[in-house]
């Protein structure tokens, strides 16, 4: 991934945190996201 990839993604995360609880666009909403780890984390 490119460096200005990267800032556009940080750029938009701060944006969608700013917004957070302010408005009514949710644009997660209808979604199941999910994570695998390949360490244990205990």
């Amino acid at each position: 991934m490119d460096a200005a990839s990267i800032e556009t993604i940080l750029e938009n995360t701060t944006v969608m945190k700013a917004q957070r609880g302010k408005s009514q666009h949710q644009p997660l909403a209808g979604q199941t996201w999910a994570m695998i780890f390949a360490k244990s984390s205990t």
